[in-house]
Parts: structure tokens; C-alpha cells; sequence
């Protein structure tokens, strides 16, 4: 009994999608054979579906979606489907299979704000590095260096100088009286009546000073200094500008949250009809 009902799977798995009405004697009676519908991701699943499990290996009549090569002899059925749309070619003999490892999966065609995904061609990287391109509008802070300024210092040498001091005494060119008073002027003697007068005295008189007029005393020259020195601010005669660059140019993530596990494709199973 179970080998006849195995036998009934098989043939219904081998027969293309076709509504098939047969009998087959299973001991004394008969067993009706219907119309035999895919199922999901088991033995009765459509020749070409792509399914996921949670093992780390594909159950018989499955292969790995892992982009490998294998021969159309003797898979024409799933060639017949998929081509040599995922690698290949028919001089080689070989067609490839859907390369699903570290692959999401999406439908192809244009959604709405999305860009267009060719069949059975691959998109997205997983990692990305920015350029300056990607980068908004910016400003980066600059700084300036001078050169040829900064404190500077003068020397100036001492100076003698050239000051001077000259003195002359004046007379009154007349003739004076007997009589010495204070702030008196020098005057001549007379030169009749009276003998000739003694107006010197020595330079070891004890009398008393009088103060007299006409004595001019004036400074002449140039005064001296000693030495000096100072420093000041000159001004910057030239520079350079340099900008904070900063950044290493690592690329960044783009991969989703996910979890690995096996996507498998069945290569012998029920052909699919098209609509």
C-alpha cells in the first residue's frame, strides 16, 4: 500500500500540471487520481522555485542557489525555464543557477520611487565609501601663518654729543663813578682830573663779592645720549593656508539586519504551466 501511494506521487509529480483522471489498482479496488497541485517548498513544489531552510543542506531534488554550473543535458526541464539568464552558455553545455549567498531577494521591474531591477541581474554593494560628490555644500576652517614679521629689535650706539658753553663779560664803554653798587656795570676812567684808576684786584682778596651786570653766558652744540635699545611689531610679508582636512575614507555599511540560512532551488519537481 505505501509503495502504491508513493507510486501515485511520482507520477503525478511527473506529469506536466495537466488535470489527469486514472486508475491504478491498489489490491481489490480503485484509487482516483485528480488534478496534482504544486505544494511549497517540499516535493511537490514547481521545477525552478526558490525556497528557504533551516538546515544547512538542500533535500534531494534540490541544489543550492549558489550560482554554480550545471549541465542541460540532463536538466532540460529546469533549462527550459531559466535559461542561461544566471551564467552559462550552450556552447559550453553548462546554465547557471540563481546566486542567492549574501542576496536578498526582490522583484523585479520599477516600484514606485525606486529604481528599476532588471531580472535575474544582481544590484546593491554591500559596503560604501563617500567622495567629495556625496557631500553637501561646506565650509572648512582655514589658518593662516604669516612669515617675515614678528618682534624685531634696533640698536642705536651711544652719542658724545657737542655741547658747549661760552662766556663774555661787557663793559660800558663810559665813564663811571667812584661809587660800586650792586648790578653796576664796568665802566672807564676818566682821563683828565683824576690819576688813573685801580679797577683789578688780586686773587687772593678776602672783600666781599658785588654782584655786577654784563656778564652773557650762552650753550652751544648738540646734547649726547647713551645707548638704546627697543624693540616692535613688524609687519607679515607673506604666509601660507592650510585647511583642517580630516577623515580616513572608511567605507560604511549598507547591509540590513538578516539571517543567514539555506536558499535552495528545485530542479526536479513539477513543470509549471504559464497562464
Amino acid at each position: 500500500m505505501k509503495g502504491k501511494l508513493h507510486l501515485h506521487r511520482t507520477v503525478a509529480r511527473g506529469l506536466s500540471a495537466l488535470s489527469i483522471a486514472g486508475t491504478l489498482g491498489l489490491g481489490g479496488g480503485l484509487l482516483v487520481v485528480g488534478t496534482a497541485p504544486a505544494q511549497a517548498c517540499n516535493m511537490e513544489s514547481y521545477i525552478g522555485s526558490v525556497c528557504a531552510f533551516a538546515f544547512n543542506w538542500c533535500p534531494r531534488n534540490w541544489l543550492p542557489a549558489d550560482g554554480r554550473l550545471i549541465a542541460i543535458n540532463g536538466n532540460q526541464a529546469l533549462y527550459s525555464l531559466i535559461g542561461t539568464q544566471y551564467g552559462g552558455s550552450v556552447q559550453s553545455g553548462q546554465f547557471g543557477l540563481p546566486d542567492l549567498r549574501g542576496r536578498a531577494i526582490l522583484h523585479y521591474g520599477t516600484g514606485p520611487g525606486l529604481p528599476n531591477q532588471v531580472f535575474a541581474t544582481q544590484s546593491g554593494v554591500p559596503t560604501t565609501t563617500l567622495n567629495v560628490s556625496n557631500l553637501p555644500p561646506h565650509n572648512h576652517a582655514a589658518t593662516f601663518t604669516g612669515t617675515g614679521g614678528g618682534q624685531q629689535t634696533v640698536n642705536v650706539p651711544a652719542d658724545a654729543g657737542t655741547l658747549g658753553v661760552s662766556a663774555k663779560l661787557n663793559a660800558k664803554d663810559e665813564v663811571g663813578t667812584p661809587t660800586l653798587s650792586a648790578n653796576s656795570y664796568l665802566a672807564k676812567a676818566p682821563t683828565t682830573g683824576f690819576p688813573a684808576a685801580s679797577i683789578y684786584a688780586p686773587s687772593t682778596s678776602t672783600s666781599a663779592d658785588v654782584e655786577l651786570s654784563g656778564l652773557d653766558v650762552q650753550l652751544t652744540g648738540t646734547a649726547g645720549h647713551g645707548a638704546i635699545s627697543f624693540t616692535y611689531q613688524s609687519g607679515i610679508t607673506g604666509g601660507a593656508v592650510t585647511t583642517g582636512n580630516t577623515g580616513n575614507g572608511v567605507a560604511f555599511s549598507n547591509q540590513s539586519p538578516s539571517l543567514a540560512m539555506s536558499y535552495c532551488i528545485m530542479i526536479n519537481g513539477l513543470y509549471p504551466d504559464r497562464p
